[in-house]
């Protein structure tokens, strides 16, 4: 018994701790008298000493960088918001992309914060953008989204992508665009993340995924957030959904995880 109660205490040891409210107010209390009178540098370490306590409050409140400091400042908290795995973090970066549509270093900074983090809410932010690829100041950062879409791996995002394909393949035909070969490659290797497919013409691909989505679907995996441990799990398409818990996302292809060194 007494071995069985050492082990569980080392496991509640190591378990991570979730920040409370008072945890919360009190990175903030120190965050909010920086931004009043710290310099642009100052504000970068306050915003990223703030999210060490990943509490919803103190996300939401950093994550209002995105929208009224410079730009500099925007780019950090962007990146900084991508090292966070939580929802609020996720919202804060979508509420972020329609902000900084004529921005292109910040709108490049959260769509690679989008893709890290890989939550499935964040794909119709960047959906929108693959539709304005006809906008010259867009289609400088849609290398960026794509990645971004392929890293988060989400169904939702065949369509666009082949939209997309479609839309630069027909490009290149009449005048194309400086970065149309890139994006054409960019959005096959998403489709390729995404589905595990191998075509390279968006009438295959179509066809393609017309046959095989069903059986594809059989296989997907769901992965949940947990309001309790902050942490992750991954479970089958047809196990029901876990209390205190949020979808992260739905996969057809398994993601593979970096070995840490």
């Amino acid at each position: 018994m007494k071995i069985i109660l050492f082990f569980a205490a080392l496991l509640l040891q190591d378990a991570p701790s979730v920040p409370t409210k008072e945890d919360a107010a009190g990175a903030l209390e120190r965050f909010f008298e920086t931004v009043r009178k710290g310099a642009e540098a100052e504000r970068i370490d306050a915003a990223r000493e703030a999210l060490q306590t990943p509490h919803s409050d103190v996300i939401k409140s950093v994550g209002k960088l995105l929208t009224k400091d410079t730009e500099r400042v925007r780019i950090a908290v962007a990146l900084a918001l991508g090292e966070v795995d939580h929802p609020t973090s996720v919202q804060a970066l979508n509420a972020g992309v329609r902000s900084n549509l004529k921005t292109q270093a910040v709108l490049a900074a959260i769509a690679t914060s989008q893709g890290k983090l890989g939550w499935e809410s964040s794909a119709s932010s960047l959906h929108q953008l693959l539709k304005d690829v006809g906008k010259e100041e867009i289609r400088a950062i849609i290398p960026e989204a794509i990645k971004a879409l392929g890293a988060i791996g989400s169904t939702s995002s065949i369509e666009p992508l082949l939209d997309l394909l479609a839309k630069l393949q027909n490009n290149r035909k009449r005048k194309p665009w400086k970065n149309t070969k890139k994006m054409k490659n960019d959005a096959i290797a998403a489709l390729k993340a995404i589905t595990g497919g191998k075509e390279n013409n968006h009438l295959k691909w179509r066809a393609w995924w017309k046959e095989n989505q069903k059986e594809l679907f059989t296989g997907a995996s769901k992965t949940y957030w947990f309001w309790a441990s902050h942490e992750r799990e991954a479970i089958g398409i047809r196990e029901k959904s876990p209390k205190e818990s949020v979808l992260v996302g739905i996969r057809i292809v398994e993601k593979k995880e970096k070995k840490s060194k």
